[in-house]
């Protein structure tokens, strides 16, 4: 628990302090003062960015290419190989843009004399950076609880910039906490909406709960929804559409504020399906005596049906909450239910991991699984065979669903049995 909450916080604490080499410092900080005293040009500025972006784009392409379609749900093995590519287009990714911000800078004229070595300098300090965030969640994934990515996607939250200025916005909170404590009250109420979300599960009359796991569309529309401004403002400034349709684009007024809402919902709807087919989740259903069950066909639908409604109404209160509160109540403090959102999933997942460790003893990751409606399948075979398993970042994969395939949820079982378990998911699983 130490390493899990230490490690990440000191890394994000150091890692902006450390100069970015090849730049000629005294003269950034005559020139652009605040960029220099907000210690965003440092050796690890790129920070995960291209290894996640490497992971979705991997994900996305086997998720097209049929023939590789297989490896997404082939254990580690199947996951191996796209490991393997995701590791090679990471560092393809991060190369480019640390060269993109070298030519950037020189262009500024913010390297040091010799423009190539700084140029390099840039370039490979960059790049080590990255790698060394990635070295820091794999070797989390072993010391820590949580897994090591899906902690660092926290702990990232939190970096200089990524949501606005953190500081100033507890610097408000203390100046008048007469204006945060409605901020506050939202966000507590945003945490145990969330935690009720990811604990409720619909149950059949047998007491068994449904595969349909909630929220069944995660936040990814009121993620998209509130990404809709600003894609809806780069559009305009590009001429693709009118300025005047832009408006439905803005944050303020009653008539964005619906569109915004009308389009949550919307992707609600259609997320909520995709990442929970029905015919696949009926396929690894264990309530169904069998895949071709009638009954449990219709059990998924209506799963599905009041999985549907509440993940909708969930991703509609956080998409109200987060355009009421900072911007309409005129408050000091910044508000994001989204980081509210991630840090109570992740927070249940380390809490559940160490009262897990606590009972089991020491664990080990024997397999894979990115089809959150899959894990209680692998759970009940493990548990038919006397092998007892914790589902790891379980709760934080809920909430993104197939856009953090950097966030497995790790079947975790006893170091003694871990080979007996391995060879029984890969037989009862990998071909799936």
């Amino acid at each position: 628990m130490a390493i899990t909450c230490l490690a990440p916080a000191l890394a994000e604490w150091l890692c902006p302090k450390v100069p970015l080499p090849g730049l000629d410092h005294a003269h950034l900080a005559l020139t652009f003062p605040e960029l220099a005293a907000s210690e965003r040009l440092s050796a690890f500025a790129l920070w995960l960015s291209p290894v996640l972006s490497a992971f979705l784009l991997v994900e996305l392409v086997a998720l097209c290419v049929p023939r590789w379609r297989s490896l997404r749900n082939g254990g580690p093995q199947g996951r191996g190989r796209l490991l393997t590519a995701t590791w090679k287009l990471a560092l393809a990714l991060a190369a480019v843009q640390a060269w993109g911000l070298a030519v950037y800078l020189e262009r500024m004229g913010l390297l040091a004399d010799g423009a190539r070595l700084s140029r390099l300098l840039v370039v490979l300090s960059l790049v080590a950076g990255t790698c060394s965030f990635v070295v820091l969640a794999r070797w989390l994934d072993v010391a820590g609880l949580g897994g090591g990515f899906s902690v660092l996607a926290l702990f990232g939250f939190l970096r200089p910039g990524a949501f606005g200025d953190l500081d100033a916005a507890f610097a408000g909170a203390l100046a008048e906490p007469s204006k945060a404590l409605p901020a506050v009250a939202v966000a507590a109420l945003a945490c145990a909406a969330t935690v009720l979300l990811l604990r409720g599960r619909r149950r059949d009359p047998q007491g068994r709960p449904s595969p349909v796991r909630l929220p069944a569309c995660g936040i990814v529309p009121f993620q998209q929804a509130a990404a809709m401004p600003a894609f809806v403002a780069a559009g305009a400034s590009l001429g693709l559409w009118s300025l005047a349709s832009s408006s439905f684009g803005s944050s303020d007024g009653l008539g964005a504020m619906a569109f915004r809402a009308a389009l949550t919902v919307a992707l609600a709807c259609v997320w909520s399906v995709v990442f929970n087919l029905p015919a696949n989740v009926v396929a690894l259903d264990v309530r169904a005596a069998q895949p071709a069950d009638a009954a449990g066909q219709r059990q998924v639908h209506a799963d599905l049906r009041w999985a549907l409604l509440w993940s909708a109404a969930y991703t509609l209160a956080l998409g109200l909450a987060d355009w009421l509160v900072p911007a309409q109540l005129d408050l000091a403090p910044a508000l994001n239910v989204l980081l509210v959102a991630v840090a109570t999933a992740v927070t249940l997942d380390v809490v559940a991991e160490a009262r897990a460790r606590r009972r089991l003893g020491d664990l080990e990751p024997v397999w894979p699984e990115h089809r959150l409606y899959a894990v209680d399948r692998v759970l009940a075979t493990l548990e038919q065979a006397g092998i007892p398993a914790f589902p790891r970042s379980a709760n934080h994969r809920a909430l993104w669903h197939v856009f953090a395939p950097f966030i497995p949820i790790q079947i975790l079982v006893p170091s003694a049995r871990a080979r007996e378990a391995s060879e029984l998911l890969h037989e009862r699983f990998a071909t799936r």
